[in-house]
């Protein structure tokens, strides 16, 4: 059962470089076949950190195995957007919200893997999640 966390005392917004990484770190597009990004405009820092105002321009193929997708720009703000749909529906197992109120308001216990980054882009991208 998904509860949300008592202790509001560590409680601090993520930095961009962190939901970069959280999602694009965590093995998209490589574990997933389905998504395909491309950089736009950035380069990661010599700490391998992405700076403040990235974009990927992703695309992903629909799960019907149609052709690829219509592209979008993810920024900072849809992958949070996305972590608040998840954290406020039941419907999300509960690991996945627990982790998505990790990168929402936690994000040193944040421990986001390719399975839930998955999700997150989904709901970036088509507003649900619908497959995986």
């Amino acid at each position: 059962m998904f509860k949300l966390p008592s202790d509001s005392s560590k409680q601090r917004p993520p930095t961009e470089a962190e939901t970069e990484s959280f999602i694009f770190g965590a093995g998209i597009p490589a574990t997933w076949s389905w998504w395909h990004r491309r950089v736009q405009n950035f380069r990661y820092d010599d700490d391998g950190c992405a700076p403040e105002g990235w974009n990927w321009v992703v695309t992903s193929r629909h799960p019907d195995g149609g052709a690829v997708g219509t592209a979008k720009v993810v920024r900072h703000a849809d992958i949070l957007a996305a972590a608040e749909v998840i954290v406020g529906d039941d419907k999300f197992r509960p690991s996945l919200r627990t982790e998505c109120w990790n990168l929402l308001f936690d994000p040193d216990d944040c421990d986001i893997d390719a399975g839930a980054a998955d999700a997150i882009l989904q709901v970036v991208i088509y507003g649900e999640v619908l497959f995986g």
